[in-house]
């Protein structure tokens, strides 16, 4: 159990860091709905470009890395996204689009009656042969 003091403590330090649920899944939500093709200029489709001069702030955030590599003349250019899948997952979980629970259900969907049974049997004991 987490105690009272831990949990204003934590709390404290999100709103100092201005940590809000909805800073958090608006992050997240730019993470997964985010498109590759924003950050391409695709006017010669047999050569695309990244671009990057266009994009808006959140558009920037949700690259995860970007990485210039040259070879004599040629320059190559390569951006990386952050997890579009985990964050639509995690969206998906904080919204409760899933169903991680399994749910057990009697006949007709009805609910499972539990029910102890203790039977006890009343067993006479064996006579002994002098007792005949």
């Amino acid at each position: 159990m987490v105690s009272k003091a831990t949990v204003k403590g934590k709390q404290a330090l999100a709103e100092k860091a201005g940590v809000t649920a909805k800073k958090v899944i608006a992050e997240m939500a730019r993470i997964g709905f985010a498109n590759m093709q924003d950050y391409l200029d695709l006017s010669d489709p047999e050569n695309p470009t990244i671009d990057l001069s266009k994009i808006t702030p959140e558009q920037a955030s949700v690259i995860a890395e970007t990485r210039v590599e040259r070879k004599g003349l040629q320059r190559r250019v390569t951006i990386k996204l952050h997890d579009k899948l985990n964050a639509l997952v995690n969206l998906g979980k904080h919204l409760g689009l899933f169903n991680e629970r399994h749910k057990h259900a009697g006949p007709d969907g009805d609910p499972i009656n539990h029910r102890n049974f203790v039977e006890i049997v009343f067993v006479e004991p064996t006579k002994r042969k002098d007792e005949l």
